[in-house]
C-alpha cells in the first residue's frame, strides 16, 4: 500500500507526565499530516525477541523518521528535566534530523548555535556537569566519549551540555503552560515540520502474489496498527529511478522486516521469497492452512499458519512484536467511527478489498455477457451498429481471455499494471451488463409484442404519421366492402 504519510519520533514520559500537552502536541502534528511513533513500554517488561539495548532500540526507530519531536518532564534532577531523555535528543544529531523541542515550566534549557552548523543545549544551573555527545568513528579516538559511555547511567546523570552539530534545524525550546495552542506554539511548529528530512523510512516488505489485495491490505493495517510502519509490495513504486527490478531488488533488501503470506502455487512468491531469505535477517512465513514440502532453505524460516483472516491478524501482530512501537495517533486522537484519523492512512479505516482475481474473472465474463446482449438487441431492433458493438465486446472480452492462457507472462505484466483497478473495472462490468440487459428487454418486447384490437390498429403499427393518412381511405374502403358482403 502506498501514500503513507511521514513519520515523526515523539519523545515522551511513559510515566504519564505531560499528557495534556502531549495530546496537544499530539494533534497538531497529526493535523498537519504526519504519524507521530515512539518507543512501547512493553520492551520494558517483555522479552520481545530482538535483544536490544534500550538506545539501541530506540535507535533503530529515530533512524527511520524524519524529525524529533520532544516533550520534556519537570523533575527534580540538576538538570530540571530527566536526563534519560538525552539519548533521545542525541539521536536528532546521529541521523542528521530536525528536532522540536516542548516543555512544561519549571524545565531551565536554552540554546546556543556553535559556530560550524549545528546546536548546543543547557539544562539546568551551571555547575560542574560534562559535556556529552554522539561522536563519529573517526573522532572518537580524539578524547571524545565514546557511543556506549554516552548512554550509561552515570554519564547521564552528570551531563548538563549537550553537543549536537549535525541537527539542521531546531527552533527555540518553546515553555508551554496553556491548555490550548498559541500563536507561538504553531509558528515553532509549521517552522518545524517545514524542514522535516526527506528520504524513505523504516518499512516492511510483504512477499504475496499481488491479486490477493485484501490479504496485502490485512497485513498492511495490521503492521501500522503494531509498529507504525509502511508495508509495501513489490508493485510499490519508486520516486528514486531505476528499473522496476532494481527497485524490487532495493526495496527488499533494505526492508527492516519481511513477511511473506508464501503459496507455493506462485512461483515469482517463492522466488522473492527466497531472495529475502538470503538478504534479510528477519523473514518470516505466514501461510494459509498446512504448507506442505517448502522449498529448500525456507523449511528453516520461521513460519505461522492461520485459518482465517482474524488469525491472521494475530500471527502478523505476533511477528510485529519486536517492532512494537507506540502509534500515538491511533492511542492518542479521538475521532467518529466514520472519520479518518489524521496522520493516519486513508485506506487503514476503509473496507477490505475483494479478492481480486475472482473479480477480474468475472468481469471479463460481464462485459462478454453485455456484448452479447447488446448484440441480440441490436439483430431484433435490425439497428446495424449496436449488433456490430456488441459483437466486438463480446469478441473483444473472449480474446483477452484466450490469450491471456497462451501469453502467461504478458497476462501477468498486465495484471501487475491494472491489479490495483480490479474494482472499476469490475463495476464497469455490472454497469454495461445492467445497461446490456436493459436493452435486450426492451428490443425483445419492441420485437415479440403482439398488438390486440381493430385492424386499423394492426395496419398502422409502426408507420409513420404520412403513411398512416395515406392508408386510412383504403382501410375503410376495405372494411365497407366487407360490410356490403356480409
Amino acid at each position: 500500500m502506498e501514500n503513507y504519510p511521514r513519520l515523526i519520533y515523539l519523545a515522551a514520559s511513559w510515566r504519564g507526565a505531560n499528557q495534556g500537552l502531549e495530546s496537544l502536541l499530539v494533534k497538531e502534528l497529526a493535523h498537519r499530516g504526519f504519524t507521530l511513533v515512539g518507543d512501547h513500554p512493553i520492551h520494558k517488561t517483555h522479552d520481545t525477541g530482538r535483544k536490544l539495548h534500550w538506545q539501541q532500540r530506540i535507535d533503530d526507530v529515530i533512524a527511520g523518521c524524519h524529525g524529533i519531536a520532544a516533550i520534556l518532564q519537570k523533575t527534580d534532577d540538576p538538570q530540571t528535566t530527566s536526563p534519560y531523555q538525552f539519548p533521545e535528543l542525541l539521536m536528532a544529531s546521529r541521523h542528521h534530523l530536525p528536532l522540536l523541542i516542548v516543555h512544561p515550566a519549571g524545565v531551565q534549557v536554552s540554546k546556543r548555535s556553535l559556530v560550524d552548523k549545528g546546536y548546543m543545549l543547557e539544562f539546568g544551573k551551571n555547575g560542574t556537569f560534562t559535556d556529552i555527545a554522539l561522536p563519529t568513528r573517526e573522532r572518537s579516538a580524539g578524547g571524545l566519549l565514546a557511543l556506549e559511555d554516552c548512554f550509561s547511567d552515570k554519564t547521564l546523570d552528570s551531563a548538563n551540555r549537550l553537543d549536537l552539530p549535525n541537527v539542521p534545524f531546531m527552533p527555540d525550546p518553546i515553555e508551554h503552560r496553556e491548555t490550548v495552542v498559541t500563536e507561538r506554539l504553531t509558528r515553532q511548529i509549521d517552522a518545524f515540520v517545514s524542514e522535516l528530512a526527506e528520504g524513505v523510512p523504516s518499512y516492511v516488505f510483504n512477499v504475496i502474489p499481488f491479486t490477493r489485495l485484501r490479504q496485502h491490505k490485512i497485513i498492511a493495517r495490521t503492521v501500522f496498527r503494531e509498529a507504525g510502519m509502511p508495508c509495501y509490495t513489490a508493485l510499490d513504486r519508486s520516486q528514486r529511478g531505476g528499473s522496476s527490478r532494481e527497485h524490487w531488488r532495493r526495496l527488499l533488501s533494505e526492508a527492516s522486516l519481511v513477511i511473506a503470506d508464501l503459496d507455493l502455487r506462485n512461483r515469482n512468491c517463492v522466488f522473492e521469497a527466497g531472495v529475502a531469505f538470503a538478504v534479510s535477517d528477519a523473514m518470516h512465513i505466514v501461510h494459509r492452512g498446512e504448507l506442505r514440502h517448502p522449498p529448500f532453505g525456507l523449511d528453516d524460516v520461521h513460519r505461522y499458519a492461520y485459518k482465517d483472516e482474524s488469525q491472521l491478524v494475530e500471527q502478523v501482530a505476533r511477528i510485529c512484536l519486536p517492532f512494537k512501537r507506540t502509534v500515538f495517533n491511533l492511542e492518542k486522537l479521538e475521532v467518529a467511527e466514520d472519520q479518518a484519523v489524521p496522520g493516519v492512512p486513508l485506506w487503514f479505516a476503509d473496507g477490505d478489498a475483494k479478492d481480486d482475481v475472482g473479480i477480474r474473472v468475472q468481469a471479463v465474463l460481464l462485459i462478454v455477457a453485455a456484448g452479447g446482449l447488446f448484440a441480440i438487441a441490436g439483430y431484433l431492433q435490425q439497428w446495424l451498429p449496436l449488433t456490430i458493438a456488441g459483437v466486438a465486446v463480446a469478441g473483444a472480452g473472449g480474446l483477452a481471455k484466450a490469450l491471456s492462457g497462451l501469453l502467461p507472462q504478458i497476462s501477468k505484466d498486465l495484471d501487475s499494471r491494472f491489479v490495483r483497478y480490479a474494482p472499476q473495472i469490475w463495476w464497469t462490468g455490472v454497469v454495461l451488463l445492467s445497461v446490456a440487459v436493459a436493452a435486450c428487454a426492451i428490443a425483445a418486447w419492441l420485437h415479440f409484442a403482439k398488438p390486440s384490437g381493430e385492424a386499423s390498429q394492426l395496419c398502422c403499427m409502426n408507420l409513420p404519421d404520412t403513411a398512416v393518412m395515406e392508408a386510412a381511405p383504403l382501410v375503410a374502403a376495405d372494411l365497407t366492402n366487407q360490410t356490403r358482403m356480409r
